[in-house]
């Protein structure tokens, strides 16, 4: 008796054991993750799993900072939830990661197209989930990853713009609110044409254009040098065109992050007790895109914006700009003769034309 009370300590402490040797941030082919389960990053930075935004009892497969409460920065399945807590997340034969719900149905899928015999998830302390074959080892193995796939939330590490290779685009979508993560009606990415320029759109209509990166900043927006936070990057070559920022202490946590109003905030977890905004991309009601129309000046007057036509113009309709009809913008007043000594006028701190009609 005492001989199997042995054998069943000794199996009890290697199945133990066996568990714990399993790394916290890593999904096998033959493990599969249930509500309740996470997947945790090695240093604790992030974790991936179910969880229900507001007050809802949808379920939803996402990501979020393992010691920030409610801050999530990728979501899985934004439009399917699973509606209760028997959702769970199995490997399917082709190696893919396929979220189930409690009837066997198939609510989400990662879709990769190039199979795993052998696939490893593994959520990395970037926030970046990645999908890899343990035959195989590297970054560069990774068959599928949440960075190509943003939501709302650009991490440290992360691209914002295209892939001129295989099509890929890396851009933003807000929450449609506070309690529902599925895609809301703004895109915020960059626009191809013309010059390249970050953008953001509600449906069809531009709301904010950057204007073209120079140096270190989009012209008209803030000046982006490398501080303490953050290193800005913008990237435009024959193969890809980006905008991506590099954290300079792992230490502080930053996001760039579009909101279900439209509005696009860079934030930094300060202390231990809240995101605070380090700048916004519309800093004032100026940013509003072709608010003043053609060869028109936006200024800020007593917080309002306030429109001027540039010297040498007049507006296009002085009736409509009498009841602030002011889109048609502005027309020269006389032919440009370059014989006749006419020059260019500085306008400081203003965002190159846009390109993108021409």
């Amino acid at each position: 008796m005492e001989n199997i009370s042995w054998l069943l300590f000794c199996y009890y402490l290697l199945s133990c054991l066996s568990k714990a040797s399993l790394p916290a941030d890593t999904l096998t082919a033959n493990q599969s993750i249930s509500d309740g389960q996470t997947l945790v990053s090695s240093r604790q930075v992030f974790e991936f799993g179910f969880f229900s935004p507001g007050n809802l009892k949808n379920r939803y497969v996402g990501i979020w900072y393992k010691n920030i409460p409610d801050t999530f920065v990728w979501v899985a399945n934004r439009g399917y939830p699973v509606t209760d807590k028997s959702g769970t997340l199995n490997f399917s034969r082709d190696g893919n990661l396929v979220l189930f719900n409690g009837n066997g149905s198939v609510v989400w899928s990662l879709n990769s197209e190039e199979g795993s015999k052998h696939p490893i998830l593994q959520i990395l302390d970037s926030g970046n989930l990645v999908l890899s074959d343990e035959s195989y080892g590297g970054s560069s193995s990774y068959i599928w990853q949440s960075f190509d796939h943003p939501t709302d939330t650009l991490l440290p590490g992360m691209r914002q713009g295209w892939d001129l290779n295989t099509g890929l685009n890396w851009y933003l979508t807000p929450w449609t609110s506070a309690d529902d993560p599925s895609p809301g009606n703004y895109y915020y990415g960059v626009d191809l044409q013309g010059i390249p320029q970050l953008v953001l759109r509600m449906g069809s209509n531009k709301l904010y254009r950057s204007g073209v990166w120079y140096e270190n900043r989009f012209s008209g927006g803030p000046v982006l040098v490398a501080n303490s936070l953050f290193k800005p990057t913008f990237v435009a070559n024959k193969e890809e065109v980006y905008y991506a920022f590099e954290a300079m202490d792992s230490a502080i946590y930053s996001r760039i992050v579009i909101l279900e109003s439209g509005l696009v905030h860079h934030f930094s977890w300060i202390g231990d007790f809240q995101w605070a905004v380090l700048y916004g991309i519309q800093k004032d009601h100026c940013d509003a895109f072709n608010l003043c129309g053609p060869f028109g000046v936006c200024y800020i007057i007593n917080q309002s914006p306030k429109c001027e036509c540039m010297m040498g113009f007049t507006p296009k309709s002085p009736k409509d700009w009498e009841v602030f009809n002011i889109f048609g913008g502005c027309v020269r007043i006389m032919p440009l003769e370059c014989q006749r000594g006419n020059g260019f006028v500085k306008y400081p701190g203003m965002k190159l034309p846009d390109s993108s009609n021409l």
